[in-house]
Protein backbone atom coordinates (compact mmCIF):
# COMPACT_ATOMS: atom_id res chain seq x y z
CA UNK A 1 0.00 0.00 0.00
CA UNK A 2 3.06 2.31 0.89
CA UNK A 3 4.12 1.38 -3.03
CA UNK A 4 1.18 2.82 -4.28
CA UNK A 5 0.86 6.50 -2.40
CA UNK A 6 4.57 6.68 -3.06
CA UNK A 7 3.40 5.73 -6.87
CA UNK A 8 0.92 8.73 -6.34
CA UNK A 9 2.88 11.20 -5.69
CA UNK A 10 5.19 10.57 -8.03
CA UNK A 11 2.90 9.61 -11.34
CA UNK A 12 -1.10 11.13 -12.39
CA UNK A 13 -3.64 10.65 -9.49
CA UNK A 14 -5.91 8.95 -11.95
CA UNK A 15 -6.78 5.83 -10.58
CA UNK A 16 -9.94 4.77 -9.90
CA UNK A 17 -9.72 2.22 -7.33
CA UNK A 18 -7.43 1.16 -4.50
CA UNK A 19 -6.08 3.26 -1.64
CA UNK A 20 -4.65 5.96 -3.64
CA UNK A 21 -8.29 6.53 -5.27
CA UNK A 22 -9.66 7.06 -1.80
CA UNK A 23 -7.08 9.56 -0.25
CA UNK A 24 -8.06 11.69 -3.76
CA UNK A 25 -11.46 11.79 -2.37
CA UNK A 26 -10.93 12.49 1.11
CA UNK A 27 -10.58 15.51 2.78
CA UNK A 28 -6.81 14.89 3.61
CA UNK A 29 -6.14 15.99 -0.48
CA UNK A 30 -9.15 17.45 -1.34
CA UNK A 31 -10.26 20.81 -0.40
CA UNK A 32 -13.48 22.18 0.35
CA UNK A 33 -14.72 25.53 -1.02
CA UNK A 34 -15.18 24.64 -4.89
CA UNK A 35 -11.50 23.88 -5.74
CA UNK A 36 -11.94 20.64 -7.08
CA UNK A 37 -10.95 21.61 -10.66
CA UNK A 38 -7.56 22.77 -10.73
CA UNK A 39 -8.38 25.79 -13.18
CA UNK A 40 -10.76 26.89 -10.03
CA UNK A 41 -7.50 27.54 -7.83
CA UNK A 42 -6.78 30.88 -6.60
CA UNK A 43 -3.94 32.48 -8.10
CA UNK A 44 -2.40 33.02 -4.52
CA UNK A 45 -2.42 29.41 -3.75
CA UNK A 46 -0.75 28.75 -6.87
CA UNK A 47 2.24 31.25 -6.01
CA UNK A 48 2.28 29.46 -2.42
CA UNK A 49 2.40 25.96 -4.02
CA UNK A 50 5.23 26.77 -6.70
CA UNK A 51 7.35 28.85 -4.37
CA UNK A 52 6.51 28.31 -1.09
CA UNK A 53 5.29 29.94 2.58
CA UNK A 54 4.11 33.27 1.56
CA UNK A 55 2.99 36.48 3.42
CA UNK A 56 -1.32 36.87 2.15
CA UNK A 57 -2.48 40.26 3.60
CA UNK A 58 -5.44 40.55 2.34
CA UNK A 59 -7.93 39.06 4.62
CA UNK A 60 -10.71 38.30 1.36
CA UNK A 61 -7.93 36.37 -0.31
CA UNK A 62 -7.00 34.56 2.97
CA UNK A 63 -10.21 33.56 4.90
CA UNK A 64 -11.41 31.52 2.00
CA UNK A 65 -8.31 29.71 1.84
CA UNK A 66 -7.87 28.89 5.23
CA UNK A 67 -11.39 27.66 5.58
CA UNK A 68 -11.07 25.66 2.01
CA UNK A 69 -8.56 23.86 3.83
CA UNK A 70 -5.98 24.78 1.27
CA UNK A 71 -3.36 26.77 3.05
CA UNK A 72 -2.46 27.20 6.94
CA UNK A 73 -0.06 29.04 8.68
CA UNK A 74 3.24 28.24 8.46
CA UNK A 75 5.52 27.61 11.32
CA UNK A 76 9.27 27.43 11.10
CA UNK A 77 10.16 25.98 14.34
CA UNK A 78 8.09 23.22 15.53
CA UNK A 79 10.08 22.48 18.79
CA UNK A 80 8.10 25.09 20.66
CA UNK A 81 4.94 23.35 19.90
CA UNK A 82 5.48 20.34 20.21
CA UNK A 83 4.27 19.17 23.58
CA UNK A 84 0.99 21.32 23.07
CA UNK A 85 -2.10 19.74 21.66
CA UNK A 86 -2.98 23.35 20.14
CA UNK A 87 -1.44 25.64 18.83
CA UNK A 88 -2.68 29.54 18.97
CA UNK A 89 -2.68 31.58 15.57
CA UNK A 90 -3.67 35.22 15.33
CA UNK A 91 -5.41 34.79 12.11
CA UNK A 92 -5.19 39.11 11.44
CA UNK A 93 -1.36 39.34 11.51
CA UNK A 94 -0.79 40.20 8.40
CA UNK A 95 3.29 39.11 9.07
CA UNK A 96 2.08 35.62 9.23
CA UNK A 97 3.58 33.09 6.14
CA UNK A 98 1.25 30.52 4.93
CA UNK A 99 2.05 27.46 3.74
CA UNK A 100 0.29 24.61 1.84
CA UNK A 101 -1.88 22.85 4.98
CA UNK A 102 -0.39 19.19 3.98
CA UNK A 103 2.28 17.41 1.67
CA UNK A 104 -0.36 14.93 0.23
CA UNK A 105 -2.45 18.17 -0.78
CA UNK A 106 1.08 19.87 -2.22
CA UNK A 107 1.56 16.84 -3.92
CA UNK A 108 -1.96 16.19 -5.58
CA UNK A 109 -2.36 19.92 -6.71
CA UNK A 110 1.07 20.22 -8.21
CA UNK A 111 0.82 16.95 -10.20
CA UNK A 112 -3.41 18.12 -11.15
CA UNK A 113 -1.46 21.47 -12.41
CA UNK A 114 1.15 19.49 -14.05
CA UNK A 115 -1.02 17.25 -16.54
CA UNK A 116 -3.66 20.20 -16.27
CA UNK A 117 -4.98 20.67 -20.06
CA UNK A 118 -4.37 24.01 -19.86
CA UNK A 119 -1.20 26.83 -18.68
CA UNK A 120 -1.38 28.96 -16.12
CA UNK A 121 0.47 32.40 -16.43
CA UNK A 122 1.33 34.20 -12.92
CA UNK A 123 2.59 37.83 -13.47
Amino acid sequence: ALATVRLGLTERWNVSTGLLFAMKLSRAVKANGGYDDVRDLPEQFVRILAGGPQKISIPAIRRPLTIGGLILPFVQDHTEHRTRELVVYDWNDVETHYGVSSSLRAAYYNRSLAFAPFSMTIK
